[in-house]
């Protein structure tokens, strides 16, 4: 039987029946495969640990992901201002447009007023 912490199967399941009787060695007999692993990994010693490597290697990805995806933000961001500003700029436009419409009939319409009352009788309007 396997040793397990430089004691012997046998001599824990004797001592487990001397305490406990007969159902703490049958529980100690369910365990013996766990406690034997558990042997097996105290004789090869602390099993090494990553170095961190993978870790940094995800959070460094993880920081290019997040890079990424903020250009691409930003980037259409970008497109989306220049989109508004291209909009402002064509609404702009057609205000100044519309201004200029506005001072023209208005110009057209005193313009005609002023025929009219000079000429001493009223507009006709259609």
């Amino acid at each position: 039987m396997p040793r397990i912490l430089g004691i012997s199967a046998a001599s824990r399941k004797s001592a487990s029946d001397d305490l406990f009787g007969a159902d703490a060695a049958r529980t100690s007999e369910l365990r013996e495969p766990e406690a034997a692993e558990a042997q097996q990994r105290a004789e090869r010693g602390p099993r090494p640990r990553p170095s961190g490597s993978g870790a940094k290697r995800t959070s460094i990805l993880g920081v290019l992901n997040a890079e990424e995806s903020l250009e691409q933000l930003r980037a259409g961001a970008r497109d989306e201002v220049s989109r508004l500003q291209f909009e402002l700029a064509e609404a702009e436009d057609r205000a100044k447009r519309a201004e200029q419409w506005v001072a023209r009939i208005r110009q057209e319409i005193e313009g005609s007023l002023m025929r009219s009352s000079a000429a001493g009788r009223r507009p006709q309007y259609p």
